[in-house]
């Protein structure tokens, strides 16, 4: 049986100059961190607490499900695109013409580069590169052990 308390100054009994105590239950537990779950005397299913649980379980299941399907769709329309060849994006792949012919955009030397249809398998690029990859090879010497 749990311990009588004292009459608290808000509790009826206290404002009426009654001397009845409370009896102290599991909803005045500091230690409990649903303490309106364990007041509740439910006889079926789950305690509340469990049903808090399992709720929550089946919401991080349902969402995370969720995402999965919208990340695989999203990867089948990417791969199923004819147009991949371009996955770095306009910008991107001109930033790389542009460092790959050591020019600045807008001369005449990048007009060149950006006609090149696919600049990997050009031999002209990949040696301006090799020649490239050399200076700074030459400017940034790895350090020595």
């Amino acid at each position: 049986m749990a311990p009588a308390v004292p009459a608290a100054p808000g509790d009826p009994a206290h404002r009426h100059g009654s001397r009845h105590r409370r009896r102290r239950g599991p909803a005045d537990d500091p230690t409990e961190p649903f303490p309106a779950y364990t007041a509740q005397h439910r006889t079926w299913g789950p305690t509340p607490l469990q049903d808090l649980h399992w709720g929550g379980a089946a919401m991080w299941i349902g969402g995370d499900t969720l995402m999965a399907a919208l990340a695989v769709l999203v990867i089948a329309q990417w791969l199923g695109d004819p147009a991949r060849s371009n996955d770095l994006g306009t910008f991107l792949n001109s930033a790389r013409r542009t460092a790959l012919a050591g020019t600045s955009p807008g001369t005449a030397a990048s007009a060149t580069i950006s006609e090149i249809r696919d600049l990997d398998d050009d031999q002209e690029a990949l040696a301006a590169y090799n020649t490239m990859l050399a200076g700074l090879a030459r400017q940034h010497p790895p350090p020595r052990p």
